[in-house]
């Protein structure tokens, strides 16, 4: 019986889904990394809402929410991620993150009345972070604003809409103090390291097990 040989020339199949796959590489590198700095951006938000518990419900929004992490994009050309707090939010999380001394001296960078600090407790947040114009301290205690000082709290009356939704006559905005001594608690840097680690090579994994998938089906179908 007349000897049967198979040939199967899987170098070359091999070869050409390597080359596709050198040519993708820069592009499944850049893809990878911005899917990890999505990522980040939604481990540093459960780390903002870990440390900032004792905020109010808006100021936890704000320094949540997408707008307050933002990421330049990698590309083919350039695969590497600037990740970043917005240029609202990083104020406020660096001085929770390296800690700090705040007063009132610091003026037109601070809520300030008279020679204390005005911390917003329930005075609610726009956008981006500041206090809404409605709420701010001038307009709360100008003539009309039916805001009060007493003690070292800032109360406003409350609307009578509010009063029958809430049952409260009154609204904390501010408590006063003298100065902030802020301890170190955001950990932005480790919280970052440790979520890139974890997800990077997992991430990258499946992105090069789907080009390859894709590189070496393309090949089949120039075969034929």
């Amino acid at each position: 019986m007349a000897e049967r040989i198979l040939r199967i020339e899987g170098d070359r199949a091999l070869q050409r889904t390597l080359r596709r796959l050198r040519r993708e590489e820069p592009r499944i590198a850049a893809d990878t990394l911005n899917r990890v700095a999505f990522e980040l951006r939604e481990a540093e938000a459960k780390e903002v809402e870990r440390v900032f518990e004792f905020a109010g419900a808006s100021t936890q929004r704000f320094l949540a929410s997408p707008r307050s992490f933002v990421f330049d994009k990698a590309t083919a050309s350039n695969p590497q991620v600037r990740f970043m707090p917005s240029r609202k939010a990083g104020p406020i999380l660096a001085d929770h993150e390296g800690g700090d001394t705040i007063s009132a001296s610091q003026g037109a960078k601070r809520l300030v009345l008279g020679d204390r600090l005005a911390v917003p407790i329930f005075a609610k947040r726009g956008a981006r972070g500041k206090v809404i114009k409605g709420q701010s301290l001038g307009k709360v205690l100008a003539p009309g604003g039916r805001g009060f000082v007493r003690g070292d709290k800032v109360w406003q009356r409350a609307t009578k809409r509010f009063a029958k939704k809430s049952g409260r006559s009154l609204r904390l905005l501010y408590v006063l103090i003298p100065r902030a001594f802020l301890k170190p608690r955001f950990k932005f840097f480790e919280v970052a390291e440790k979520t890139a680690a974890r997800e990077l090579p997992r991430k990258y994994e499946r992105a090069l097990e789907k080009a390859a998938r894709q590189a070496a089906a393309q090949g089949g179908r120039a075969r034929r």
